[in-house]
């Protein structure tokens, strides 16, 4: 395939794959409740269709390293205003954003990495 005039190698995920709903959301500055600490709240900015990937030991590992427990690979169309601030929820379970990757820097697919927060 040509881009902008390079050869570029991009296969990217099938759409077919990305079969899950995930909504994106942004953390912001909540109420204060009674002993003046102020709570966090979440706004749902989207929803996008995602492949999930739970991510195993040996490359949790490998990971760990560099940027913290990942657990789960989150592959998508790219999207431009997602961040390393916010959060990822998928069937009540949330997943906070470690790190992403612009798939051969073609904004045509966003890999997500991501820590599954236990309540």
């Amino acid at each position: 395939k040509i881009v902008g005039g390079l050869i570029v190698n991009i296969t990217p995920t099938p759409a077919g794959e990305m079969n899950k709903r995930v909504a994106v959301l942004r953390r912001r500055a909540g109420q204060t409740n009674e002993l003046g600490e102020t709570i966090p709240t979440n706004q749902e900015l989207c929803t996008i269709w995602a492949k999930i990937s739970p991510i195993a030991g040996t490359e949790r590992q490998e990971n760990a390293e560099v940027i913290g427990d990942v657990t789960h690979e989150i592959r998508t169309r790219y999207v431009k205003f997602i961040d390393h601030t916010m959060s990822l929820v998928y069937h009540g379970r949330t997943l906070d954003i470690l790190d992403l990757r612009d798939v051969e820097e073609q904004h045509i697919e966003l890999v997500i990495l991501c820590h599954e927060v236990k309540l």
